[in-house]
């Protein structure tokens, strides 16, 4: 039994397909009891049970990270850990899989217990990892085809015995379609392409997949858009399938709206539902690669000074080497008073404390290239600043940002240099006032792609309620410093996003008009010299 343990958690020795009775009472308004009352003593029994307990006191002094009492870090750290006789874990999900409900009420309150600080734990969403005996072939079935990613993972990476095997839990009640068996040559194994089935309501449903299970985890970003053995991302098949509720949560993990599946089909082209094409299309009409207003200071002959002027005054702030405690300054006084009912901003939120946590300031750039409210709330005030204004205390934290990104030793690889493209709507107002040979400046972070389709996609998408134009912007990147490469960052890769700093000078070199085409304006500009 011994040998089994060791990766039992990460195996699955046999899988039925078939409905179980609800686990009742698995969630409570109670406080679940301590872990002394919480287990079975007749059925489970360690040794060195001081000892253990001893050193999750040790490891967990006072766990500030996601609030979790001991007798939760107990609970968590007990289920991950490996014993000489059966472990933990094992007992649970023999009792889980029986259908005796005794055995499983038994277990009850340490489910409880476990349940209460699982649910504590960061999500999950994205592509993990299971072995499984050979005889589960034998019952695996084929007749539904139907496939997404696990949306209702848990990571415990933090609190298992063992850190280096990025644990994911799958909680029970996952309901699992199975998308496809197929032999791996490379490396000689059955691979089965297992994905989640969720409901408008993503909560434990009936106990259909009655284990706890433990996989291991990918990196969520750069699974989500995976393209898998049918052909289709997640997003499609969510979309295809008329799962609203799914659709939303891969919109807002950075699902692509624009990649084509096997059949030369975008996820807005399968979807089954209205609902779904408005939230598909809510997504694109919202990219960072069109402007809704013109986010340039009005032409003038002083732009190339002015960048000048602000990059001099930035240049005294965000050169802290502790920058950490920066970001923490912008989210205490920038996010926490400013952006508090800013759409999705626990996202943010999310993405500025890995930031401060693991001292990498990579996490700016995805808590912006996120599709919530921050980036366009940000570049409204970036918008609003005078340079006068620019180091008063209320925009200390826009200053810090702009420096963080703008000089941050760690983005220097990034520099990029080229023609990229950018979408505006402009009105007739604004077309005269712009010539050949003006001047203008920037004065808010801008996001533009490498490839002249992106822009234009999200352009089109954008609808003419009014007698706006549809403008393409074609900037000539000169200069380091300018511009960051950030496609490899961006959780939507396939934009190809360069990221334009603010307070940068451009200068007009040639417009384009056809009001009878998309674009109906086209506008090149050509760096300044710093």
């Amino acid at each position: 039994m011994a040998t089994i343990n060791t990766l039992h958690r990460f195996a699955q020795i046999e899988w039925e397909n078939k409905s179980f009775v609800p686990i009742d009472g698995l969630e409570t308004n109670d406080p679940p009891l301590r872990i002394t009352r919480a287990l079975p003593q007749v059925t489970f029994r360690m040794p060195d049970w001081d000892a253990f307990i001893s050193e999750v006191e040790k490891r967990f002094p006072n766990d500030k990270q996601y609030k979790l009492t001991l007798d939760e870090c107990i609970a968590l750290c007990l289920y991950t850990k490996e014993m000489d006789k059966e472990s933990l874990y094992v007992l649970v999900n023999a009792a889980l899989r029986s259908g005796n409900e005794k055995k499983r009420n038994s277990w009850l309150p340490f489910l409880q217990l476990f349940y209460s600080a699982v649910k504590k734990m960061p999500n999950f969403q994205g592509r993990c990892w299971q072995a499984g005996a050979t005889g589960i072939l034998d019952q695996i079935e084929l007749e539904e085809r139907i496939a997404w990613s696990v949306l209702n993972g848990k990571d415990i990476s933090a609190y298992s015995c063992n850190k280096n095997r990025n644990e994911i839990v799958i909680l029970p009640g996952t309901r699992l379609h199975v998308n496809d068996v197929s032999y791996n040559n490379n490396l000689g194994i059955n691979e089965i392409d297992l994905e989640e089935i969720a409901d408008d309501v993503l909560e434990l449903d009936p106990v259909e997949h009655e284990t706890a299970l433990c996989t291991s985890k990918d990196e969520p970003f750069n699974t989500i858009n995976k393209m898998e053995p049918n052909g289709s991302t997640a997003l499609h098949a969510a979309a295809c399938y008329g799962h609203e509720k799914v659709v939303e949560l891969l919109l807002q993990k950075g699902a692509s709206c624009t990649t084509l599946n096997k059949y030369n089909s975008t996820p807005l082209d399968e979807a089954k539902t209205d609902r779904i094409k408005q939230m598909i299309h809510r997504r694109m009409n919202k990219s960072r690669f069109v402007s809704e207003s013109i986010e340039w200071i009005f032409p003038t002959d002083k732009a190339d000074f002015q960048a000048h002027q602000y990059w001099k005054i930035m240049e005294k702030y965000g050169q802290d080497p502790q920058f950490y405690k920066l970001i923490d300054y912008i989210k205490k006084n920038y996010l926490e008073k400013d952006l508090q009912h800013t759409e999705d901003i626990d996202t943010v939120r999310q993405y500025f404390d890995m930031a401060i946590n693991e001292k990498d300031p990579v996490y700016l750039l995805k808590a912006y290239t996120a599709e919530t409210g921050f980036y366009s709330t940000l570049n409204i005030h970036l918008a609003q600043l005078h340079l006068e204004n620019l180091t008063n205390d209320e925009n200390l934290s826009q200053a810090y940002y702009i420096r963080i990104i703008a000089r941050h030793p760690k983005f220097n690889t990034l520099w990029y240099k080229g023609t990229v493209f950018r979408g505006m709507m402009i009105t007739n107002n604004d077309l005269c006032q712009y010539q050949i040979g003006t001047k203008i400046l920037n004065k808010t972070f801008s996001s533009s792609s490498k490839q002249l389709n992106i822009a234009s996609t999200f352009l089109c998408d954008n609808p003419h309620k009014d007698d706006r134009l549809s403008t393409i912007c074609i900037y000539e990147i000169r200069y380091e410093r300018t511009a960051l490469d950030i496609q490899d960052m961006s959780i939507f890769q396939d934009e190809e996003e360069v990221l334009i700093l603010p307070y940068i000078a451009f200068k007009i070199i040639d417009i384009q008009i056809n009001e009878d085409k998309s674009p109906q304006v086209k506008i090149k500009l050509k760096e300044c010299e710093p």
